[in-house]
């Protein structure tokens, strides 16, 4: 659950009032830690180094900026428009698969696969 400014406001009012964080974060749908993180957060805010950490997208600023340009000039659009009126549903293709088959699934979780595990 994604708590915003309001929420942790209300929960630590709950937990003041003498509410365990752990029926608290039970209630919320989320772990002890997460809750006692947010609320601690909440009362002396400070970076946590995430935005510092190394990203998929390192060394590739060059192609995601091209990439944001293409996606304002329109082109990419138009293109997409055309693929996705060739593109055609599942059902109306050729049956993919020739048997339906079901397998008991065997005590170590595997299922025995034409004589295979």
């Amino acid at each position: 659950m994604k708590l915003n400014e309001e929420k942790i406001t209300v929960a630590q009012g709950i937990k003041d009032r003498g509410t365990s964080v752990r029926q608290l974060a039970k209630q919320l749908g989320m772990t002890e830690g997460a809750l006692r993180y947010r609320l601690a957060q909440a009362k002396h805010p400070t970076p946590d180094g995430r935005a510092n950490q190394a990203t998929a997208l390192d060394g590739y600023e060059e192609a995601v900026v091209a990439i944001q340009e293409r996606l304002q000039d329109g082109r990419l659009r138009e293109a997409w428009e055309v693929e996705r009126a060739l593109l055609q549903p599942v059902s109306s293709m050729a049956d993919p698969f020739d048997v339906v088959v079901s397998r008991k699934v065997q005590r170590d979780c595997l299922v025995l696969f034409e004589g295979r595990r």
